[in-house]
């Protein structure tokens, strides 16, 4: 005699098979994206010949006992060219704001490996100049529209968000 499964276990039962469905498709391999430049905004450094980087990556809630839950942006890893580690940043400047934490680092190429906002991992070449900051926009809400509006190509994820002004080609 066959026994008739009640409507909250088939819907148990269908929830962790879409869970396990979806979690099987999705992808590790990190998405690449062309190279960020810096913005035309000049900044001060201890070094006048570094740069500073700012990555708004992903954020995950931190919530302490009785306070509000600050979003903290999620840590990523910078490299040299060659897959040298250049740094491994927490990513949160301050426990009371979720501002990212702004690294200076001498002029060059850089890649910033970091969580983006319902994409997942990506992989940014960014360009550090002197005296100047290179944003990268990965959390939910993208680069600020009044500063993405004046980019003329900018760098974007697939769901249209924009990471960045794309760098220049190098000569």
């Amino acid at each position: 005699m066959a026994r008739r499964l009640g409507p909250a276990f088939r819907l148990a039962l269908t929830a962790c098979a879409t869970t396990l469905t979806v979690a099987g498709c999705a992808s590790t391999t990190p998405v690449m994206l062309p190279a960020v430049g810096p913005s035309a905004a000049r900044v001060e450094t201890k070094t006048p010949t570094d740069g500073v980087l700012v990555v708004y990556s992903d954020t995950v809630t931190e919530a302490k006992h009785r306070t509000p839950p600050v979003y903290a942006h999620s840590g990523y890893v910078v490299r040299k060219n060659r897959g040298q580690l250049v740094a491994r940043v927490d990513n949160n400047a301050s426990e009371v704001e979720a501002e990212p934490e702004k690294l200076p680092l001498p002029p060059g190429l850089y890649e910033v490996q970091a969580r983006a906002t319902n994409v997942g991992t990506v992989i940014v070449p960014v360009v550090i100049a002197p005296g100047q900051r290179t944003d990268v926009f990965l959390d939910a809400r993208g680069m600020p529209q009044k500063d993405a509006a004046g980019l003329s190509d900018p760098v974007r994820l697939a769901d249209g968000r924009v990471v960045g002004p794309r760098a220049a080609p190098s000569p």
